[in-house]
């Protein structure tokens, strides 16, 4: 394909994160976490840097709008069986494995047409990490921007990658 998505067709990438994780974290390692989301995000990028809607996502008239969906899971079996039903369906992504613990933490989707990857997702709750009492409390929207997004997803969304 040529890349070509029609106009009301966001290309996104979606990052699914572990609640139990992150809930067990204490307040200086759930960066840890947030870090490991990040990693996915950069490996299924990478992964897939010759397909033709990552070459969008990452091309330099969109590095400044890209869209991420950040959701979460219960926990390691929602997380190993989400990847199953992703694997099994074709939809490109990286589980992320943390290392020496072999623990499945985190998973990234390559970037997709929302419409062809949105109906795996539409049962997850969006992420609300380390968010404070009051951000606990706002009610959050999936047509949310990313410029609301955790300082963390925006650094991610600043990635960018050239051949050397």
């Amino acid at each position: 394909g040529s890349g070509a998505i029609s106009a009301g067709d966001a290309v996104v990438q979606y990052l699914v994160l572990r609640r139990d994780l992150i809930e067990s974290s204490s307040s200086s390692s759930v960066g840890r976490v947030f870090a490991q989301g990040c990693n996915a995000a950069v490996a299924a990028i990478w992964e897939n840097k010759d397909d033709p809607f990552t070459s969008l996502y990452c091309s330099p008239p969109n590095l400044d709008s890209m869209r991420k969906v950040t959701l979460e899971v219960k926990g390691e079996v929602q997380m190993v069986n989400l990847s199953a039903k992703l694997k099994e369906a074709g939809i490109a992504h990286k589980l992320w494995i943390d290392l020496p613990e072999k623990l499945p933490t985190c998973l990234s989707t390559k970037p997709y047409p929302k419409s062809v990857v949105s109906s795996f997702f539409k049962k997850l709750k969006l992420c609300r990490a380390a968010a404070s009492s009051h951000e606990q409390k706002a009610s959050w929207t999936r047509s949310q921007t990313l410029m609301d997004a955790p300082k963390w997803i925006r650094w991610c969304s600043m990635w960018q990658f050239e051949e050397t």
